[in-house]
This record gives structure tokens, sequence and C-alpha cells, in this order.
């Protein structure tokens, strides 16, 4: 099996995963949880994701994400540097929002299997010579766009 079709199958997993993960969110059954931590769900939703408008910004970087793993699964030559950037403005996400969250097992299951998956896929990007003829992308692009990312990112969590 070659690293191309590998990639497919691991981008095929990441969005298997983020429809599970949203699947679980909505119609997932936290009433096996402890009543305390039920309690600090209904909080968190009420007042960490919904009420200093994180949620906007964490809509545009999973739309980016998506359409950088559509263009992963294409091949496309954007696709590789829009995919770093996501995944690295998600990182800053989780870091500036320093929280705790629930997780029932099974979402926990499902997350770590993502978490895997993104490794893999970042593995493939960087390490196979062939894989990369398809990813032909200017230096210069990913340190721009990740620069005017991270500033987004700041001046979206400082308003």
């Amino acid at each position: 099996m070659n690293l191309q079709k590998l990639l497919k199958i691991s981008v095929a997993v990441q969005l298997a995963a983020i429809v599970a993960i949203i699947g679980l969110v909505f119609v997932g059954d936290t009433a096996d949880l402890h009543p305390l931590l039920q309690e600090y769900l209904a909080w968190e939703e009420e007042n960490i994701l919904l009420g200093n408008g994180l949620m906007a910004i964490v809509l545009i970087v999973v739309v980016a994400y998506l359409v950088a793993m559509f263009g992963l699964w294409n091949f496309n030559k954007w696709a590789k540097p829009v995919y770093i950037v996501t995944l690295i403005a998600s990182v800053l996400l989780t870091a500036f929002t320093s929280y705790m969250s629930i997780y029932t097992p099974l979402e926990e299951m499902v997350i770590t299997i993502s978490s895997i998956a993104t490794g893999f896929t970042l593995a493939i990007l960087f390490t196979d010579i062939e894989l990369n003829q398809p990813f032909k992308w200017s230096v210069v692009i990913a340190p721009i766009a990740l620069l005017l990312v991270m500033v987004a990112l700041f001046v979206f969590y400082f308003i």
C-alpha cells in the first residue's frame, strides 16, 4: 500500500472522528456521570463556550481544518500549509482556553483515535519525498499564514 492511500485513510479517519465527536456532543449521554460533573458540564457550555465569543473562533478554525482535509484528500498544493496552520491554531486555542473539560469514555476514545490519525498524517506529510511532490508550496506562504492566524487569534482573544 503506498503512502498516498495511507494518507487518504488517515484523512478519512479524522473526518469520521470529527463527525463522531459532533454526534456524541449533541446526542451523547451524560446521565451516568456524577451529578457534580453534569453540573460542571452545564456551566462550561453556558459560560465558557458561548459566553466569551470563543465559539466563533473555534468555528473558523474548524472550517479551515475541514477545508484543509478536503485539500489533502485531493492532494492540492495549498492543503499542506493550511492543515499545519490550523493544527497550530488549534493548539494555540487550547493554550488560551486553559479550563478543564469533562468527556465521556466514548468521546475520549474518539478524540484519541483522531489524535493518532493527526500524528500519522503529519508523519506522512513530512517524511515521504514521493508524497511531497504534489505539495509544491512556497516556503514563504506558510510562515506568513501562521503569523496572520496567530495575530487574529490574539486580537479576537483579547478584544
